[in-house]
């Protein structure tokens, strides 16, 4: 359902857009493309570019085969390499569902990201490596079961990997502290990513493997604080001589957030990039709802958030593309629309992707990929 306020906001940003310093085309002029015969591939229209990647779980990666090979040359698990798919209990390895995906980045020659060795929040729910009976485990002993569990990872999948994110989420969004308040935290301090990153240098070491290591967060572009937190800590560990390769910005961005701008995710990526590591984008989509109207809930998308989504998914795929030295992976978080998470955790249905629910490309596809074609005929 369509909402007075819903109106209101359309009209809004429709004259925001109008008068935006971004050079695009005014909207009224342009025809928007959702079945052409330009439906070439993001990994061929991004081959000069960077690394165009989908997060997957084997069900969806085994539904959508044939278009995972024409548009990814990149592939993320998106739950099957955390602590309670993969080991929910200890010495209790589930390594099914990983492996069918590793499989068939080997057998496709598509590289593969690690993800993730440690994040905190599934600790809350699988937390048997910090507990030792009724009582909590010694630094000794979470230490020694937290390099176990990432040497036996690393090393099963080295072959296919290219990167890991090491540590997943660990700063907090406000200056009441540094890292997030969770069980791992209070248990054993920020130490707890340090070790994490020793464990994981040491392991790639031991086999002589050239993966890099990532810290990857999420909301640094909207969130300063975090932003600054996240880059005080890559640079600290860089000076005390701890190995950190890269800085996974996650995306998943709002619909109309203030914060998240073109030019505000251009100067993070160069204040990152100026550490001398790489960049990458590891959880790209956006959302069509917002904070302004709680609770909405649309039966079909409306066509102006459809248009500000597409717009802001070809600016942020310009700055991608002019930072294409620092950057060298972008990876959606999921297929299409009907497996993406956006939706199934707020139990409605999103449209934060460039595939709608049958794998079928949309506009948004085609405002990030418009580029190739106009490149070609100059």
């Amino acid at each position: 359902m369509i909402t007075f306020l819903d109106k209101i906001l359309s009209v809004i940003v429709a004259v925001v857009m109008a008068v935006s310093t971004f050079s695009f085309d005014p909207l009224w002029n342009r025809v928007e493309r959702t079945d052409t015969d330009d439906y070439i591939g993001l990994k061929t229209a991004y081959e000069d570019y960077f690394l165009i990647g989908a997060a997957v779980s084997a069900q969806s990666l085994f539904d959508n085969e044939e278009m995972i090979l024409k548009n990814f040359n990149s592939i993320t698990c998106e739950n099957a390499m955390k602590v309670y798919a993969i080991q929910p209990s200890e010495g209790n390895w589930q390594f099914g569902e990983a492996d069918a995906i590793a499989n068939f980045c080997r057998a496709n020659g598509i590289k593969m990201r690690g993800h993730t060795l440690v994040w905190a929040e599934a600790y809350e729910t699988c937390p048997w490596m910090l507990y030792d009976g009724e009582n909590y485990a010694s630094p000794e002993l979470f230490y020694a079961r937290l390099k176990t569990h990432i040497t036996t990872i690393i090393e099963r999948y080295d072959d296919v990997v290219y990167c890991w994110d090491v540590v997943n989420e660990p700063m907090n969004y406000d200056r009441s502290a540094v890292y997030k308040d969770y069980l791992i935290y209070r248990l054993y301090g920020g130490e707890y990513v340090k070790k994490t990153f020793e464990f994981a240098a040491e392991a790639l070491d031991n086999i002589g493997s050239d993966a890099k290591l990532f810290l990857n967060e999420t909301k640094v572009v909207n969130n300063t604080v975090k932003m600054n937190y996240t880059y005080d800590l890559i640079k600290n560990f860089l000076e005390q001589g701890i190995r950190v390769d890269g800085v996974g910005m996650q995306g998943h961005f709002d619909f109309y957030s203030p914060n998240e701008s073109a030019r505000r995710l251009d100067k993070y990526i160069k204040r990152f990039a100026s550490l001398g590591i790489d960049v990458e984008i590891t959880e790209m989509d956006i959302t069509v709802y917002d904070d302004m109207i709680p609770g909405a809930k649309y039966e079909t998308l409306p066509r102006w958030r459809e248009t500000l989504q597409r717009e802001r998914y070809r600016m942020f795929f310009k700055v991608l593309r002019d930072n294409a030295d620092v950057i060298t992976n972008v990876t959606f978080w999921g297929v299409n629309d009907a497996v993406s998470y956006r939706g199934i955790s707020k139990d409605r249905q999103d449209w934060p992707l460039l595939f709608d629910k049958d794998s079928n490309p949309k506009s948004n596809y085609y405002a990030v990929t418009d580029f190739y074609f106009e490149k070609s005929v100059k």
